[in-house]
């Protein structure tokens, strides 16, 4: 299993735990976050570029609205493990682009 797996299992789990997300959402969370896992080269968070998440997101097809709820679950996991400490320098969410609707 990819570190970048288990790093978004713990997030799933705070997701579950501290934050008391509803089944639904979390199920929906957990699916988009361990498919982007699989998709996405970078073996943990700290390998991950904007390059690869832009990349990822060009190759599904997503609504416009739909591919911003996913571009903010990413931005989300990413400033989750950064107030965890967790060194994610080559990935700036803050940059990711607002992606119009179609």
């Amino acid at each position: 299993m990819k570190k970048l797996t288990k790093q978004i299992l713990e997030y799933l789990d705070y997701c579950e735990k501290i934050k008391k997300l509803s089944t639904l959402t979390l199920k929906n969370r957990r699916s988009f976050l361990l498919r982007f896992a699989r998709s996405v080269p970078a073996r943990n968070l700290s390998g991950l570029t904007n390059e690869m998440v832009e990349d990822w997101f060009k190759s599904q097809t997503w609504t416009g609205s739909t591919a911003n709820v996913y571009l903010v679950e990413i931005k989300t996991l990413v400033k989750f493990f950064r107030k965890k400490g967790v060194r994610i320098r080559r990935l700036t969410p803050e940059n990711f682009p607002h992606i119009k609707e179609t």
